[in-house]
């Protein structure tokens, strides 16, 4: 089952989202950069594609096979994501920071949701978190309805 929530919601929805830095929550004041190159600017429609293999594989017996199908489905799909103008970012992680302009967010996975998913960014949008792995061409028409203008 594939889980949406516009993060904008996550409070009352999913708790993803607060003001205040807390699990699963995004932060607009995050200032933490990790590695060099890790934080994903946002300056078009963006998907993040994540996948949390830190605790995923290990507590799942079915997330070795999630894995696969994300990294089969993810080669296609990005490779049609850019020629309609969409970035893409893969991160193997449970959290990530994405900046817009000069402002950053820090997106945590919620610990009660999917390992696995997507999250699609964009200025002057309110991101969307997809939960469970989605094939190519039902990602592509997540991004075409929710980032890509008529």
């Amino acid at each position: 089952m594939i889980l949406i929530t516009r993060l904008a919601l996550g409070l009352a929805l999913l708790g993803s989202f607060a003001c205040a830095p807390q699990e699963g929550a995004a932060d607009s004041s995050a200032s933490e950069d990790t590695a060099a190159g890790s934080v994903v600017q946002v300056d078009r429609p963006t998907v993040v594609a994540f996948f949390d293999t830190s605790a995923a594989l290990d507590a799942d017996p079915n997330a070795d096979e999630a894995y696969a199908d994300f990294q089969h489905y993810l080669p296609t799909t990005i490779d049609s994501l850019r020629t309609i103008g969409v970035a893409v970012q893969v991160r193997y992680t449970d959290s990530f920071v994405w900046q817009v302009g000069s402002e950053r967010s820090k997106y945590a996975i919620p610990a009660d949701s999917a390992r696995v998913g997507y999250v699609l960014l964009a200025p002057a949008q309110s991101p969307v978190a997809i939960f469970g792995v989605m094939t190519d061409s039902d990602l592509i028409a997540w991004c075409r309805g929710l980032l890509v203008p008529a």
